[in-house]
């Protein structure tokens, strides 16, 4: 039983929030969240996580990478636009892409 608890089957991406404003202070978690057989995250486990800006370089700066924990957290420039996010864990077979919009600030 403790081998369908404890064991990595995959990975789930996680983005909190969904998008980012243009503004300088939004900031944006995208996380690989390793996942047991049933569906669960796995406590005191981590995932290897290789992320690699796309598009939209130069709309975001990298505030923070761990790619041993398997997260970046990306700010915005203040430049509306589309930032895609290839993220390519130790245990999925093809890189997943993150599409984050940035919307202008409107008022």
């Amino acid at each position: 039983m403790s081998m369908y608890v404890l064991n990595i089957y995959g990975d789930v991406i996680v983005k909190y929030p969904d998008n980012l404003f243009a503004d300088h202070t939004s900031t944006i978690k995208i996380e690989a969240v390793p996942i047991n057989a049933f569906g669960w995250k796995i406590p005191f486990r981590k995932s290897l996580v290789v992320f690699d800006i796309i598009e939209g370089e130069n709309l975001v700066d990298v505030i923070q990478k761990n790619e041993e924990d398997g997260f970046i957290i990306l700010r915005s420039k203040g430049i509306p636009g589309k930032v895609e996010i290839s993220v390519k864990t130790k245990f999925s077979l093809f890189p997943n892409l993150v599409k984050v919009e940035i919307f202008a600030l409107t008022g």
